[in-house]
């Protein structure tokens, strides 16, 4: 074989080799892209893309305003009584016993304060709703949006007047762990509705066009 023959078979060779290269490149770019389109496609269905004002909070401490002033009112009725024991001639213990009344619930009131505003945390996304709650041990609860059947939202004229606004929804759903979902201590109760109701429309219109492809 002569040189030029094999010159020509070496560069055939190469070309070969950078056909395969740039077939690899090529294949690598495409799903590169798609990769990229798949992530964009996710990102723009995202509660925050999507408009949705509402897609995350916990419970708010106003909402426990009401409770508080009554620990208040209790603590006051409870010192007048123990004062007024202790001046009159049934002093002794009975004139201590009414203070321990107070005590434990201000103790109570307490405890509920720290394990709701610190521990309860809700959070709407693109599928699911989840709630979480505990101190020691973290407890999450998800709920498919798909399956929520009816949704209200409550204010009392508690919550209005005094709890600063607050207020709760309650979700009904084909969830068998939680068919009935109460949400409470939201500051904003109604834009928080508004937005898991706009999220659980928009995934059923999409599995009804799927359905109907």
């Amino acid at each position: 074989m002569t040189r030029e023959q094999n010159d020509h078979i070496y560069a055939a060779d190469n070309d070969d080799e950078n056909d395969v290269s740039q077939g690899k490149n090529v294949s690598q770019e495409v799903l590169l892209d798609q990769a990229t389109d798949k992530k964009s496609v996710s990102k723009a269905n995202t509660p925050e893309m999507l408009g949705v004002s509402w897609t995350e909070g916990s419970y708010s401490g106003k909402n426990l305003r009401a409770m508080c002033l009554l620990v208040w009112l209790i603590m006051i009725c409870f010192a007048a009584l123990s004062g007024w024991l202790l001046i009159s001639r049934h002093a002794g213990i009975w004139s201590v016993l009414p203070m321990i009344v107070p005590v434990v619930a201000w103790g109570y009131f307490v405890a509920v304060y720290l394990y709701r505003t610190q521990t309860l945390r809700y959070k709407l996304t693109q599928h699911q709703f989840y709630c979480e709650a505990g101190f020691l041990t973290k407890t999450i609860d998800t709920l498919e949006l798909v399956n929520i059947d009816d949704m209200t939202v409550k204010q009392t004229l508690m919550d209005r007047w005094i709890n600063g606004g607050t207020g709760s929804i309650t979700i009904l759903s084909d969830d068998k762990t939680h068919p009935k979902l109460v949400i409470r201590g939201l500051e904003n109760p109604r834009a928080a509705f508004e937005s898991i109701d706009e999220m659980r429309r928009r995934k059923r219109n999409a599995r009804v066009i799927r359905s109907v492809n």
